[in-house]
């Protein structure tokens, strides 16, 4: 949980698809997160665990870190629900 905004998670870890064609297994997950390089602290693992299989993990980093705002106008507009 986020010690910035009460209620935000900060860096969750979700399972997105799981392809399996002519004998090779994809599966992609989606990390996101306020702080980038708790991304990492996520992924690190199941890179680790998929090398251990043989596999060959891949990163490619889609979303960028936010920090959040409390004061922000974006905050202030929605009638500061997170």
């Amino acid at each position: 949980m986020s010690p910035a905004i009460n209620g935000l998670v900060q860096t969750s870890n979700n399972l997105a698809r799981v392809l399996v064609k002519d004998g090779e297994i994809s599966i992609l997950c989606l990390t996101r997160s306020s702080v980038d390089s708790e991304k990492w602290i996520f992924q690190k693992p199941s890179v680790t665990i998929s090398k251990m299989a043989g596999a060959r993990p891949s990163l490619v980093v889609r979303t960028v870190g936010w920090a959040p705002r409390p004061g922000s106008t974006h905050r202030k507009t929605d009638g500061g629900s997170v």
